[in-house]
């Protein structure tokens, strides 16, 4: 491979989308700190065509449609919008889903008409309801159209979790390290790896103890938003689309090394003893880079 040509991006690059092989790619990226945004379009060849810097969005997310647009989330009023950016740059509509106080847009999905929505507690910074007191909210999921309305909201209880790997020692074991009992956590997230897909009629989305990194992956129906199932409780991982309405969830931490691929029923299939960033082609191969359940660790393609 030659490299022919070098672009300085702003900030740690956090995703690349391009509708095809010839691109043109867009790149989301943080800007000159953690509370900037910065989306840049260039060509294969590393021209850049526009930027738009948004301020203070914190977790950079954006999705890019069949048609060509960029949709970005950042913030609006202590929650988030979202904004659709045409090829040429200019901003093609903004759309301001409803929120509860507290709460903030963590991950988002592009439908065919509409969007579905995670939501999950906002930064500390952010986390405050209208009379100045603080508020922790459920995550939940939700489906909205193209203007902004939603036509359901599931509510997330992610309970208590609990994984044998975790160990802890105190008083209460005798000062022996033991397996952690269940614990409801403090404080409920998005999970940081593939957090919402949507294949088919079924969502996975996917919640964790933003402490611990324990957490689980709940199948919801795309049409109503019932949940169909759920995970048991584990390390999180790196998640993939299987084919339609079916999933793989990984898992690695705590001793855990495994993927695991769900069917539309919620029921789990498949396992292996493997985990890594999946690519599944029209015919269900799974591929990409593997890694290592160990430190230091490498990585191969398989």
């Amino acid at each position: 491979m030659t490299l022919s040509s070098r672009v300085a991006m702003p900030g740690q690059v956090r995703s690349v989308a391009a509708q095809d092989a010839s691109g043109p790619l867009y790149v989301t990226s943080y800007g000159t700190s953690p509370l900037e945004t910065v989306v840049t379009m260039m060509d294969l060849g590393g021209a850049t065509a526009w930027q738009r810097t948004y301020a203070g969005t914190g977790r950079p997310r954006s999705r890019l449609s069949a048609d060509g647009t960029l949709w970005v989330a950042y913030p609006h009023r202590g929650g988030r919008t979202l904004e659709g950016i045409l090829p040429d740059g200019s901003a093609h509509r903004t759309v301001v889903p409803a929120r509860r106080a507290g709460e903030e847009l963590s991950a988002f999905a592009l439908l065919d008409d509409g969007f579905c929505i995670a939501w999950a507690c906002a930064s500390r910074m952010l986390r405050m309801s209208e009379d100045g007191q603080p508020a922790s909210p459920s995550p939940r999921v939700a489906r909205y159209t193209w203007d902004g309305d939603c036509l359901w909201s599931t509510p997330i209880a992610l309970g208590a979790v609990s994984h044998p790997g975790v160990l802890g020692m105190g008083a209460d074991t005798g000062w022996e390290v033991r397996p952690l009992r269940p614990w409801v956590p403090d404080e409920v997230d998005v999970d940081h790896w593939e957090p919402l897909l949507v294949s088919g009629d079924r969502i996975a989305a996917s919640f964790t103890d933003a402490r611990g990194g324990i957490g689980r992956t709940f199948f919801l129906d795309l049409a109503g938003g019932a949940i169909v199932s759920a995970t048991s409780p584990a390390p999180t991982g790196r998640k993939a689309i299987a084919g339609p309405s079916e999933f793989l969830i990984g898992s690695q931490g705590y001793g855990e090394f495994t993927t695991r691929r769900y069917a539309r029923d919620g029921n789990e299939t498949a396992r292996w003893a493997s985990h890594g960033a999946m690519l599944v082609n029209g015919r269900g191969t799974v591929c990409g880079p593997e890694l290592e359940n160990c430190l230091p660790s490498t990585s191969r393609f398989r």
